[in-house]
Formats: C-alpha cells, sequence, structure tokens
C-alpha cells in the first residue's frame, strides 16, 4: 500500500546538440557553480498561444491530479482486485511492478523530452496512461492488471514530470513559486481521492469501477491539456537527437534499478523471492551498476546521469534532503494507518482521514509557499521545515495504546507541511542554483530521487517491524499457553485483537506487541529526519545564500 505515494512525480546532460556538447566541455569549473547572486538567467522555452497564460498554466497543472488518482484510488483497492480474481496472494506484484516500473523509467523522462520536445512527450504518457488503463479494465486474470497499472505509472508520473518542466520552460522568474505551490496542492489533493473515496467505490461496485473513472479523467484531462498546449511552440525544448542516445548506458541502468528494488523486497519477511533470487539479484546489480558507473566517465555520448552533477555541492545536498525524507512518506503511508488499525482499532473511514490529513498539511503549505518564502539564505529555512517534520517522528516513537487519536491528526497534518516545505524549497534551490543547461534536467530526477530513498526505506522498515514483532508475539506465546488460537487469530486479523472473547490483558498484550514494533520502525524514520536536519546545519558553505527565486 505505501508504494502508491512513490510518486508521483529525471535528466539534462544527455541531450544536446554538437554546439551544445562543445560549450559545455569548454566550460570551465566555475561555469558549474550556482549562478551568482543576482545573475540568475532564464529563458522561456516553450510559448503558449493562450493571451491568459498564468490562467492556461493553472488548468495544465490540475490536469495532472490525474497522476496522483492513479496511484491511490487503484492502491485502495488492491484487496478487492485479489478477491475478484482468487488470487490474493499474487496483489504484491501489483504493487511491485509499480515501483519497478516507475523507478526504472524516471530518470529516462528528460533525455526523451529532450528529443522528442516537452509537448509530443507530454501527450505520449498520456497515451501510455490510458492504453494500460483499458487493459486492466478488460483484463480476465489478475497479470493483466498487474502488466497494465505497472505501465501506467511510467504515463503517470511523466504527466507529473511534464508539467513540472513546462512550469520552468513556460513560466517567468516571478511566478515560478506560485506555479509550483498550486502543483503541490493538486498533487495533494489527488493523493487524497484513494482514502477518501477508494473503499467506498469498490465496495458498492467492482474494482474494475476504479478504472472506469479513472479513464473518466484521463480522456477529459487529455482533452483540456491538449487544447491549452495546442499550436504551443516547444521547438527550443528539443535540443537533442536519438544519435546522441546513450543506449549502453540505458541497458545498464534498467537492469540495475530492477534488480536493487527486488533486492531489497527478498530482504523482508516472507518475501515470494528466494535466496538464489537475492544473490543473483545482487550480483547482476553490483556488476551492471558498476558498467554503468565505468561508461558514465568513458562514454563519448552524453551519459545519462551527468557527472557535473557530482562538481555541485548544493546540488548534493537538495537530492540528500529529500532522499531522507523517504522513511517518513514510508511511516505516513503505511505503518501509521497500520497502527490506527491494529492498536487503536479505528474504521476505515477514520483511517483514510488520517491519510488524507498528511495530504492536507502538504496542501496548506503549497497554498502558503507563494507568500511564505522570502529570505535569501535557504539554509534556516530549510532547518525550520525539517523540525517540521522531526516533531512529530520524534513523537511517534513513544506510541502506545493509550495514544490519543487526536494527536495522530496533527502530527500528520504537522508532517505533511513539513515534507512540502522541503520538497519545494529543494525544487525552488535547484532551479535557482544549477547552471542553466542542466536546469530541466535536475529538476526532472527529483521525483526519482523521491521514490529511490521511498522504496529502499520501506523494505528496511517492514524488515525492523517483523523482527521486533517477532519477538513480541513469541514472548506472548509464552506468557499466554493456554490462548495460542487467540494469538493466531489476531495475527490474521487485527479486529480480533479487540474481541471480546479473548482476556483483556492478552488484548492488551497483543496491543502493545504491535505498537512498540511500529514505534521501533519510527525511530528509523527519526533518525533520517535528524540525520536531514544535521546536514543542512552542519552544511555553512556559501550555495546556501545563494539566491533564490522571487
Amino acid at each position: 500500500m505505501f508504494l502508491r505515494r512513490l510518486f508521483s512525480e529525471n535528466a539534462f546532460f544527455l541531450n544536446m546538440n554538437n554546439s551544445d556538447k562543445q560549450s559545455i566541455q569548454n566550460m570551465s569549473p566555475q561555469d558549474l557553480e550556482s549562478p551568482e547572486k543576482g545573475q540568475f538567467n532564464h529563458e522561456i522555452t516553450l510559448v503558449l498561444r493562450q493571451k491568459k497564460i498564468n490562467l492556461a498554466l493553472i488548468i495544465l497543472i490540475a490536469t495532472s491530479i490525474t497522476s496522483n488518482i492513479n496511484q491511490t484510488l487503484v492502491s485502495s483497492s488492491f484487496p478487492a482486485i485479489g478477491n475478484h480474481f482468487n488470487a490474493l496472494n499474487n496483489v504484491f506484484w501489483i504493487s511491485l511492478g509499480y515501483a519497478t516500473v516507475s523507478a526504472t523509467s524516471q530518470p529516462f523522462y528528460y533525455p526523451l523530452i529532450a528529443i522528442m520536445g516537452v509537448k509530443r512527450f507530454y501527450f505520449a504518457c498520456w497515451i501510455l496512461l490510458a492504453a494500460p488503463t483499458i487493459l486492466c479494465i478488460i483484463g480476465k486474470n489478475i497479470w493483466y492488471v498487474v502488466f497494465g497499472y505497472a505501465l501506467s505509472s511510467f504515463g503517470g508520473i511523466g504527466v507529473s514530470t511534464c508539467v513540472s518542466i513546462i512550469i520552468l520552460s513556460a513560466a517567468p522568474v516571478s511566478k515560478h513559486k506560485f506555479f509550483y505551490g498550486i502543483s503541490s496542492i493538486v498533487r495533494s489533493i489527488g493523493n487524497m481521492v484513494g482514502p477518501l473515496f477508494g473503499a467506498t467505490i469498490v465496495s458498492k461496485f467492482t474494482f474494475r469501477s476504479v478504472f472506469i473513472l479513472e479513464m473518466i479523467f484521463i480522456v477529459a484531462c487529455f482533452l483540456v491539456s491538449s487544447y491549452i498546449l495546442f499550436g504551443a511552440d516547444d521547438t527550443k525544448t528539443k535540443v537533442s537527437t536519438w544519435k546522441q542516445f546513450d543506449i549502453l548506458g540505458s541497458i545498464f541502468l534498467v537492469i540495475s534499478i530492477p534488480c536493487l528494488i527486488i533486492l531489497f523486497n527478498s530482504i523482508t519477511p516472507g518475501s515470494i523471492f528466494g535466496r538464489s533470487a537475492t544473490i543473483s539479484c545482487a550480483i547482476i546489480f553490483l556488476v551492471c551498476f558498476g558498467l554503468f558507473i565505468f561508461n558514465e566517465k568513458k562514454t563519448k555520448s552524453f551519459p545519462i546521469i551527468p557527472t557535473e552533477l557530482y562538481k555541485i555541492r548544493s546540488m548534493i545536498l537538495a537530492y540528500a534532503s529529500v532522499f531522507l525524507l523517504g522513511p517518513r512518506f514510508v511511516g505516513s503511508g503505511y505503518f501509521i494507518p497500520m497502527f490506527s488499525n491494529a492498536t487503536k482499532n479505528l474504521s476505515s473511514v477514520k483511517i483514510g482521514f488520517i491519510v488524507t490529513t498528511f495530504q492536507a498539511g502538504g496542501a496548506l503549505f503549497g497554498l502558503l509557499f507563494y507568500k511564505f518564502v522570502k529570505a535569501s539564505n535557504m539554509r534556516p529555512y530549510m532547518m525550520g521545515m525539517y523540525v517540521f517534520v522531526l516533531s512529530p517522528s520524534i513523537y511517534e516513537c513513544f506510541l502506545n495504546r493509550n495514544t490519543p487519536t487526536w494527536s495522530l491528526f496533527l502530527c500528520e497534518a504537522i508532517a505533511g507541511f513539513g515534507i512540502s516545505g522541503i520538497s519545494l524549497s529543494a525544487t525552488i534551490f535547484i532551479i535557482a542554483n544549477s547552471p542553466k543547461k542542466f536546469r530541466e534536467r535536475y529538476l526532472s530526477l527529483f521525483s526519482f530521487v523521491i521514490t529511490m530513498g521511498a522504496a529502499l526505506s520501506s523494505a528496511l522498515m517492514i524488515l525492523i517491524y517483523s523482527n521486533v514483532l517477532k519477538s513480541k508475539i513469541n514472548a506472548i506465546r509464552i506468557n499466554f499457553p493456554l490462548n495460542q488460537q487467540d494469538i493466531n487469530n489476531a495475527l490474521l486479523n487485527s479486529q480480533n485483537i479487540h474481541s471480546s472473547t479473548i482476556p483483556t490483558d492478552l488484548s492488551h498484550a497483543l496491543m502493545d506487541a504491535y505498537s512498540r514494533s511500529i514505534a521501533s520502525v519510527m525511530i528509523y524514520d527519526a533518525v533520517f529526519v535528524f540525520v536531514g536536519l544535521f546536514l543542512i546545519y552542519w552544511t555553512s558553505d556559501k550555495n546556501f545564500e545563494e539566491i533564490i527565486i522571487e
């Protein structure tokens, strides 16, 4: 379920013409640093035909809500899909397929944009979102849904990424914060749809109704966005050709990322991947990723991830700040709802509201973003947003069966507010401080970093949770030798924990076991957030005092 948040929403040095290539090669180290204060240069590379450009961009941003609806609405229907096909044990593949394809495809978004142009690639993403959705509607078995939903991730996240590039390409500098704030609001609203309405839709109809509703959104938003971009001039966004595409590096990366995801998923208890598969994936990843790095340094084509990125310290810090938020996404999307269900015995509606509160916090910051960021020094601002995330993370390290429900709502709202602040500030920071020729490419890598941070953290957090819970349950079995069947029933269905048929002491012991297991995972989350805060605090170089887009 948590993988639905990997979402939403990468690459530039790869794709330029020969003159651009020569200019990059002639750059001095100073040219690769962040722009000096007051010297930010920005060029409009996508010209819209509409007279009211601001309104056109707002409407275009609004259409990207379909991407987030695709993620959350479908993921809320996973159990119904498994039950419909009598293949509940294969539901795992739906989630894994989506995560694997989305993570693997994201580094290639901007190389394709640079070849095709942002407008053509944007429409291609809509097609790659619509066609797999149709496959899910007419699918005769669960594997149609697995394949279709996985393929739709390319189109869905591609739409979101294109919108970010379009904002950068078509909007003046003075409006960037405003439009990225609107984009954050749209994403948050889209992420609310699944928790609020997914279960209700499936219970009243069938799982296919979810895909039908998604298809209606796709068609409507595609028509609207087609009207907005009709006649738009995106000639300047085409800066490369297919001959410049790094095929060898692409092959190595396409093999490496799925192996890494499978490797981390295989370490979790109950994984469908055996020991031999784990070892094989580890070997393949090490070999292919090593060859990928070697190819990046030696290739005569433009590399997929430019080596210039590693020379700009501010870029590494910006990416690290959002990568370290991965455990927080997993905690809010998976473990806090689990705690609400197993320990607090909340209804699915209330759990949906808790998840929605996290998104509402993000939407609130997006609403305030345009007026909120005024300082020219980004460092204390980013530290402040990390404090917003760290505070609920520390509180949730002490979760127990007596934790008041209202505190969960408050913590998730604060965490959502802080995460939105860090993400948006990092976005603006990347745009303002990256060299002009790499701006779009660095921005397009943003969602890939978030996705990998959450994907890798999820496996480690599940491993921690499972091991702690196992030890707690073993202790309970020793203390309650006559209630083994009650314990087994509670592990199969958390509702049995609160049943009146089991002893009160056993019920409390089971609630404490779940609470402490989840609290242990939230310690992992808090440590990562603290490391991010310390990283920003420890860094005192001038790159954090560069210009911020006004």
